[in-house]
């Protein structure tokens, strides 16, 4: 799965801030820097915000999250998460561990947003556990039915959908991106004035 991230600005603005430019060259190497910049922060800007939202474990979000730098040919910068759906274990899972005989819980809880309590990992008698594989993999699996076999692992969202997510993430970060675009725009543009490229 990939998510990508556009941010455009509106180009009368653009044009405006380039009206005291006059030379070509200086308004392609001010936009360039612009948008490398502003890409940059826009990465930092939704890593932090999704490491506050989500109750990950080892995840690193910046780290998932390149940048497609923009060039004085292709003036734009974008931002690409891949990745898939995530292990509910790499998220805040009670216990944790695995558990056998006596000390097995009554139930598995897990949570994957911050703010959430925990919720219990359970449909109808089919109760979620932490289970070893023969491989040595850990893993919250559940029942597909009264049999014991099979079980399925339980997957939470993957980066690309947490980071893109308009109502947690991306869309409460967004109208931070556009102004910083405008702010880094304004001052590469003031920077060629003064002939300090």
């Amino acid at each position: 799965m990939r998510t990508l991230i556009a941010v455009g600005i509106d180009t009368r603005e653009v044009d405006l801030i380039f009206s005291r430019l006059e030379e070509k060259g200086s308004r392609d190497q001010a936009l360039k820097k612009a948008l490398n910049l502003t890409a940059r922060q826009a990465r930092e800007r939704l890593a932090q915000k999704a490491q506050e939202t989500y109750a990950v474990k080892k995840t690193s979000f910046r780290k998932e999250i390149k940048i497609r730098s923009a060039t004085t040919n292709r003036m734009s910068a974008s931002l690409l998460a891949s990745g898939r759906a995530k292990e509910l274990l790499d998220f805040k899972v009670s216990p944790a561990t695995v558990q056998k005989g006596n000390k097995r819980p009554k139930i598995t809880k897990g949570k994957v947003l911050k703010r959430s309590p925990m919720k219990k990992l359970q449909i109808g008698e089919l109760k979620a556990f932490v289970v070893r594989f023969s491989n040595g993999h850990k893993a919250v699996a559940q029942r597909r039915s009264k049999q014991r076999y099979p079980i399925k692992n339980l997957l939470s969202p993957s980066i690309p959908v947490m980071l893109g997510n308009a109502r947690r993430v991306y869309g409460i970060v967004e109208p931070y991106i556009q102004d910083d675009l405008e702010r880094n725009l304004e001052h590469f543009v003031s920077m060629a004035l003064e002939g300090k490229n």
